[in-house]
């Protein structure tokens, strides 16, 4: 009888460390859900961004590391109101001339539960391919937060230039940008579509040409990315919007920003 009320606690313990831990996860994945939901930039309809690496711990579901570069996997969310579910998906380029990995999820929140879903096909709590993304769609949705507020802090600092060919804008400081060139460029099949504006930029008695390039690839916009030089005094040039052969929106800020 002993052994038997034993065994019993030990269930119920285990039990009860499992729904513990289940019901800790789901709560990180509503905060993530809601996190993507009103990040997302819906004038664009979605929101791309670039991570390099990005670690999460098991137990807390917190992410410990971010690391940003140009390189590596970019992420796309884009959010359906109509039906309270997030489109997620990641391109990953491992090697120069291997086609890109492309991996698809919708994501739904009802009744208290995220559902991930593969195609046609819901993923279960038991599945290992729903165990090895659970982490990776919350490390995801915080860097999509981390990026927005960094792109929202520029916004509120900075200044909106619209750029035509040939046309040139004189900001303060003595910067100015000339839109000189569009370009497109032939890409290979399973490579994204490629097309860039280029522009000289100004300052004092340096002139810097740069590109702002736009590509694409199976639907999925690439990121925004912001451009630094370090002899251009901290400034940060973002691409806002691109309409090839007709103009270019660019966000001008300051890398030190209150």
């Amino acid at each position: 009888m002993k052994n038997i009320l034993v065994i019993l606690c030990c269930v119920n313990l285990f039990s009860c460390k499992a729904q513990s831990q289940f019901e800790t996860m789901n709560e990180k994945l509503i905060e993530a859900f809601d996190m993507v939901k009103n990040k997302v930039d819906t004038n664009r309809r979605s929101t791309s961004i670039h991570i390099d690496s990005t670690s999460i711990s098991d137990n807390n579901y917190e992410v410990t590391h971010f690391k940003y570069l140009s390189i590596g996997k970019i992420i796309n969310f884009k959010y359906v109101d109509t039906a309270n579910e997030i489109h997620w998906t990641t391109l990953v380029k491992e090697d120069i001339g291997v086609p890109h990995i492309i991996l698809k999820y919708t994501i739904s929140y009802k009744k208290r539960t995220i559902l991930f879903k593969k195609g046609s096909t819901v993923l279960k709590n038991s599945d290992l391919e729903y165990k090895s993304i659970v982490n990776t769609f919350i490390s995801d949705a915080l860097a999509l937060k981390e990026h927005q507020e960094q792109v929202s802090k520029e916004i509120k600092n900075g200044e909106m230039v619209r750029l035509k060919i040939g046309e040139t804008v004189q900001l303060k400081d003595g910067v100015s940008l000339s839109l000189t060139n569009f370009v497109t460029k032939r890409v290979y099949p399973g490579n994204p579509l490629y097309a860039r504006a280029e522009v000289d930029i100004a300052l004092d008695n340096t002139t810097k040409n740069i590109y702002f390039v736009s590509r694409s690839l199976h639907g999925v916009v690439y990121p925004l990315d912001g451009l630094t030089f370090d002899e251009l005094k901290g400034y940060v040039f973002r691409l806002m919007k691109y309409r090839h052969g007709e103009n270019i929106e660019v966000l001008v800020s300051k890398t030190q920003m209150d």
